[in-house]
């Protein structure tokens, strides 16, 4: 989860986009399924990371939105999602959020998919974009899609790469605080061995799932992205040869 960083801007059409352009991820203060929160001094950070990437980049950056996954289950906002939607339209009303579906698969055909969605907490009215379930308290509130679109654009050089490894601590971060936290205390005299070994052999299996699943993909993108760098340094060389 974490905060959209980018800017508002009207298209030919006089219509608001959000240009989303960066990320300010954030760790998790709450781990439960349906709890996705984001404290005060982590929307401080995201607005000290668009103010500097302002300064590096020359173009006006502030935050715009926030995301998060669901993983194993469908794109469908939550009246939790809807919430904190509207609480933020509250600050802004041009904020927008994200989620993205991972480690999905569709019971019927069997096969994964990755899917994302970008939406907006609109008061709930007799046809909905979105089904909600009633019987969840959203407040009279409902999901509304916002329309989404991918331009490939490189402007921000490294802060991709520099992301992805923040990412990856992060996440590492989360682990062994989790584990942590399940030991009891050291000085207690009930300490169980066989808990300390269980929960230590849940947490290798998730340091394990992390390094395969996070890890390696970025270690590939990282060496593609060297490779694709010395091919366009081969050829820059070869075309600087054909004028000397």
């Amino acid at each position: 989860m974490g905060l959209l960083v980018g800017d508002v801007q009207v298209n030919s059409q006089g219509e608001k986009v959000s240009m989303i352009w960066a990320v300010s991820q954030l760790m998790r203060s709450d781990k439960k399924a349906d709890r996705v929160e984001v404290l005060p001094e982590q929307i401080l950070r995201g607005q000290q990371l668009a103010e500097e990437l302002t300064r590096t980049t020359g173009k006006k950056m502030r935050v715009v939105g926030w995301y998060h996954s669901h993983p194993h289950i469908t794109l469908q906002p939550s009246h939790v999602d809807i919430a904190t939607q509207a609480s933020y339209q509250q600050l802004d009303p041009g904020f927008v959020g994200l989620i993205f579906s991972v480690f999905y698969e569709d019971p019927s055909t069997k096969h994964g998919s990755f899917q994302i969605i970008a939406f907006q907490s609109t008061p709930r009215q007799s046809s909905t974009q979105i089904h909600v379930d009633t019987d969840n308290n959203s407040n009279g509130l409902e999901a509304a899609f916002v329309p989404l679109s991918h331009v490939s654009q490189n402007i921000l050089g490294q802060h991709y790469f520099l992301k992805m490894i923040e990412l990856q601590k992060i996440l590492l971060k989360e682990e062994s605080e989790s584990f942590k936290s399940s030991i009891p205390s050291s000085s207690s005299s009930s300490v169980s061995p066989l808990l300390v070994h269980h929960n230590g052999a849940i947490y290798l299996k998730c340091l394990c799932r992390h390094f395969d699943s996070g890890c390696v993909p970025l270690l590939q993108m990282i060496d593609s992205a060297i490779s694709k760098q010395r091919n366009e340094l081969a050829e820059l060389k070869a075309q600087l040869a054909r004028y000397e």
